[in-house]
């Protein structure tokens, strides 16, 4: 059977040994097609049960019988080939769940082996981090080293600096001692400066209070040169000489200022005041009482600020208001 076994696959010792075992008798009358099947039969079973398992003779005889669509084995008795077959298809199913069975390992031996492939991945990632941290722990050495080194020299730059200051604060003891002698003396005409300032600020204060007494008496001044403008402004705008010339044709004060205020607004006058202010004008008011005790000769910023210092919200702040505009041709406060 040498000839036959070299033209399949390899089989193992066991199924070699059990080929070249088989009965002369039965293989001296078998064909060479015949002896193939029986050579292939041995190599199939040999690699599905790799290498446990070999044909029996009576499964061979079955099976060269079925090959030449035989119902019966010659010299065998028809029992016994029933009894071969009910034992060939037993063999068969045995072989089909070995096969399974087999089939299901190498699918469990396939996921443990990529199960240990990805923790050998995992591993050798976990290594190579390790090597990248110890390579990053030996460059933090070198660094320390290098800094411990570093303040290695600080150190000995500051203590020298420490010697340096040392001596440098004996000199300055020395130095503070003087200073503070001349901060004693300092002190001494310092005093005497305060007292000074103190006598000069006593003196400004009382110049500054007469320069205001001397403000607050030119405001009644400064109002009544406003008033005076205004009436003024009118005789120039009325074509009259004298305020007394203006004052006899009217028989009281709301007469002379409803006639003044007809007259402005029929010429059409700018900034012409309104009617109570005009009145306000014409009588002899407190600001005109007030401004009778000093002379004409303020000028026009004088009686703005004049001007301002009345309160605002008064009725005589809005009449005087309107009067400045009118009597300096429309200039605003």
């Amino acid at each position: 059977m040498d000839c036959e076994a070299a033209s399949v696959s390899p089989m193992s010792l066991a199924a070699l040994d059990a080929l070249e075992n088989l009965l002369t008798e039965f293989i001296e009358h078998l064909h060479i097609s015949q002896r193939q099947n029986i050579v292939d039969s041995f190599a199939r079973l040999d690699f599905l049960t790799e290498g446990t398992k070999q044909p029996k003779l009576f499964q061979l005889k079955c099976l060269m019988s079925l090959l030449a669509s035989r119902h019966v084995v010659v010299l065998m008795p028809i029992d016994l080939v029933l009894q071969a077959n009910k034992s060939l298809r037993k063999e068969v199913k045995n072989l089909q769940a070995e096969k399974a069975e087999i089939r299901e390992e190498v699918k469990n031996l396939r996921v443990e082996n990529a199960e240990i492939r990805e923790e050998i991945q995992k591993v050798r990632g976990d290594y190579e981090k390790a090597l990248k941290a110890n390579d990053k722990v030996l460059e933090e050495n070198a660094r320390l080293r290098d800094e411990a080194e570093r303040k290695g020299i600080k150190i000995r730059n500051l203590k020298k600096e420490n010697e340096d200051t040392c001596q440098d604060y004996e000199l300055l003891e020395n130095q503070l001692a003087s200073v503070h002698s001349d901060y004693e003396r300092l002190e001494s005409d310092l005093a005497k400066v305060r007292d000074d300032l103190r006598e000069l600020t006593i003196k400004h204060e009382q110049d500054i209070e007469a320069i205001r007494t001397l403000t607050l008496s030119l405001i009644p001044l400064h109002l009544r040169v406003l008033l005076d403008q205004a009436r003024g402004k009118i005789l120039e705008h009325l074509d009259h000489e004298s305020w007394e010339g203006l004052c006899t044709k009217s028989n009281s004060v709301h007469q002379l200022a409803d006639d003044i205020h007809g007259k402005l607004k029929k010429k059409n006058i700018l900034h012409t005041p309104p009617h109570s202010a005009i009145s306000f004008l014409c009588s002899y008011n407190n600001i005109r009482r007030a401004g009778n005790v000093a002379a004409h000769t303020a000028k026009l910023e004088d009686v703005r600020n004049a001007v301002l210092t009345q309160p605002l919200e008064s009725i005589d702040r809005k009449y005087l208001e309107t009067l400045f505009t009118y009597a300096y041709d429309g200039k605003e406060l």
